[in-house]
């Protein structure tokens, strides 16, 4: 695996192609070989806009020999950002320039970073900015303190970046499912299958998980990656760095919505994470953790994903993302099992690297 540093990245996606299928089936494909950039919204966990908006690109100028690194970060509070300390290349930064917006050329807000805070042993920085992010245009995200139980290989996440894409174009912001591979006290090593992976320029940029209580929150930050951008990604982990965040910073408290932000993004049927059912009430944002005898699952009369009563869920376990039988994909759609055969188009059963769903997935030709 390789460092990412500055400049070169972002996350490479596959489309859901036609390939040669059975038109009656209504299998599609997940092929290794069509490449488009990432996503542009972070499906998986279905974050709100202002969510999304807290992943931030960072242009950062060295000292030294002229040179410039191009990074990503996520707001934690009004006025700090986090990234990877590795971005400065062991330099010192004389500027930073932080964009708000899915394209750091065209931002909604701009504003400097006037110090760098390094971690004294993990590839983590602190960056305070210039002036306080608005609500109304980005809400920072909460940092996880603790792994949920649920959590580890197999798991789903999202990452995001604003590295280059397979055009050779920097500076939009994507996002990108891929699955934990291994977890170790300071890292978290995830992949995409060989489909897809992030870049360079994506250094920096977050891991998002729904925690122990349904909050989006920021697990790790990209360290490492594979040069090849299909390979492993490395994150370092940010639950352990409390107290150092806490020094530095004198404290951050967690921001609500903004004021007037309805969730729409966000479903009334909702979703499962673990053991922690999520989803909408009106405009407002429903969380629940099932407690003992319950697990998340399918609940006929709410019409979606909710905590029920260990037994009685019609779908066993397996939700709207869907799973994998051998070769088949299994999806729950309203409180009935949907399965699609993978082997029809020649495939074999994976997930969708722009969803996170259960998919067939293609090898290259």
């Amino acid at each position: 695996m390789s460092r990412h540093v500055g400049g070169l990245g972002a996350l490479l996606v596959a489309t859901v192609g036609s390939l040669a299928c059975d038109a009656e089936t209504g299998v599609t494909c997940v092929a290794a070989s069509q490449l488009t950039n990432g996503a542009a919204a972070a499906q998986y966990l279905m974050l709100e806009p202002w969510e999304e908006e807290a992943v931030l690109f960072l242009d950062v100028t060295l000292d030294g020999p002229p040179s410039t690194a191009q990074c990503t970060g996520v707001l934690i509070g009004a006025q700090w950002a986090l990234t990877a300390a590795h971005c400065l290349a062991g330099r010192v930064a004389l500027e930073t320039r932080v964009a708000v917006g899915v394209s750091a050329q065209s931002p909604i807000l701009e504003t400097g970073g006037r110090a760098w805070l390094i971690h004294p042993s993990l590839d983590l920085a602190l960056v305070s900015l210039d002036d306080e992010v608005p609500l109304s245009a980005a809400s920072p995200l909460r940092l996880a303190s603790v792994l949920p139980d649920w959590f580890g290989a197999g798991q789903l996440v999202q990452i995001a970046g604003y590295g280059f894409d397979q055009n050779d174009a920097q500076g939009t912001r994507t996002f990108l499912v891929e699955r934990v591979v291994g977890v170790q006290s300071d890292e978290v090593r995830v992949s995409a299958d060989g489909l897809a992976g992030a870049c360079r320029g994506d250094s920096g940029g977050p891991l998002l998980i729904r925690g122990v209580d349904g909050s989006v929150e920021v697990l790790g930050l990209l360290g490492h990656g594979s040069a090849s951008c299909y390979g492993e990604d490395s994150y370092t982990r940010v639950d352990a760095v409390a107290a150092w965040i806490t020094e530095q910073t004198g404290g951050i408290e967690v921001s609500p919505p903004p004021e007037g932000g309805a969730y729409t993004v966000l479903t009334s049927a909702g979703r499962c994470f673990g053991d922690v059912a999520v989803w909408r009430e009106e405009k407002d944002a429903r969380r629940e953790r099932c407690s003992a005898g319950q697990t998340c699952g399918f609940d006929a009369t709410a019409k979606g994903f909710r905590c029920v009563p260990a037994g009685t869920d019609p779908c066993a376990g397996i939700t709207d993302v869907g799973d994998c039988a051998g070769a088949v994909t299994r999806r729950c759609v309203a409180g009935q099992v949907q399965t699609g055969d993978c082997a029809l188009c020649g495939a074999g059963c994976g997930f969708s690297p722009t969803s996170g769903a259960a998919s067939c997935v293609a090898s290259s030709p």
